[in-house]
């Protein structure tokens, strides 16, 4: 029986996966530093290039404002001060991967430790009680990134379910040696990625099953646990079968059920091997994360992927096949 199996293939054409992220906190600083709370040298500018004598520009990389702590080529007088978000930012309890992102250019003195000390030490910063006390989410100075623009990409998931104030302190510690560009922020944002899964597109009547098969999962959603189970119950009975997955919904009649799956101009990708229902009807498939990476259909984190089981059914109607309800899953870090 195996060997006389034949499947009609779906269209196996590849599609890009959907991104599902939620963003926030932006901030670009184009116009103004409104949304913040400046103190001693941090100011809103549109920076230009300068000759300075450690850096060849504090030019901003996408063209407009950002907010800098220094003047000219100095950042001489008061030697510490904070950029502080006016008001917090609530990360949700729920929240997979929250992150905080920004650009940073230093130009400033190398914060090294010595027996002397240490110096221009740029500080980021997060406070969960409203500014009582501040945790320290990095540190960082010039060294051998002077003059250059450096993207910062941190964890946030210790504060889930917290409101957060975010500031950014810049310390020189001694007016020594402070004839540098200084440290200009720029494209701040707090982003999470949602994690959840939902039926939608119910299934038609079956031989078996007047109210027609169910797509279902288990396991975790997270990619990195790889423990995820597509489901299917009250398909017919021992019947083959097999998943498939894209990125759109659609509702389309196809031999005797509703073709749920959409891969816009590229079509939708089957998942191989096919299964046999049990006799409850039931059926189960691991999706193993690691073998989609190298492929457009990647699994990954904050993608959305829209799943579906076709099966054989010749006593259920003249097409001889049917389809499950659809199932809309988000996944996790």
């Amino acid at each position: 029986m195996h060997q006389s199996l034949r499947i009609a293939p779906l269209l196996i054409a590849l599609a890009p996966y959907v991104s599902a992220q939620v963003t926030l906190l932006e901030e670009d600083f184009d116009t103004d530093l409104s949304a913040w709370q400046s103190e001693h040298q941090w100011h809103w500018e549109v920076p230009r290039p300068l000759a300075c004598p450690s850096s060849s520009s504090g030019e901003s990389p996408q063209g407009g404002g950002a907010a800098r702590w220094g003047t000219g080529c100095t950042f001489m007088g008061v030697e510490e001060g904070s950029l502080t978000l006016a008001e917090p930012v609530s990360i949700p309890p729920t929240a997979d991967d929250p992150r905080l992102r920004f650009l940073s250019y230093a130009d400033s003195e190398a914060c090294f430790a010595d027996m002397y000390g240490i110096w221009d030490v740029h500080y980021v910063e997060v406070s969960s009680n409203g500014g009582a006390s501040w945790d320290e989410l990095a540190r960082h100075c010039s060294g051998a990134g002077v003059g250059q623009w450096v993207e910062f990409d941190l964890s946030l998931m210790a504060y889930r379910g917290q409101d957060l104030l975010l500031r950014f302190r810049f310390n020189a510690f001694d007016p020594v040696l402070n004839g540098g560009f200084g440290w200009v922020i720029d494209d701040v944002s707090i982003t999470t990625a949602t994690c959840g899964a939902f039926t939608y597109c119910d299934s038609t009547a079956n031989s078996a099953f007047p109210t027609g098969a169910i797509t279902g999962q288990s396991g975790s959603l997270r990619i990195g646990n790889n423990d995820f189970f597509l489901t299917v119950d009250d398909a017919p009975p021992a019947q083959f079968g097999y998943f498939f997955y894209g990125p759109d919904p659609r509702m389309v009649t196809v031999a005797d059920g509703i073709h749920c799956v959409a891969g816009g101009n590229l079509g939708i990708r089957r998942m191989p091997p096919a299964g046999m229902t049990d006799a409850q009807g039931h059926y189960e498939r691991h999706l193993d994360f690691p073998s989609t990476l190298n492929t457009p259909l990647a699994i990954v984190p904050g993608s959305q992927w829209r799943f579906q089981f076709w099966f054989r059914d010749p006593a259920g109607g003249p097409g001889g096949s049917n389809f499950s309800s659809g199932l809309a899953v988000t996944f996790c870090n």
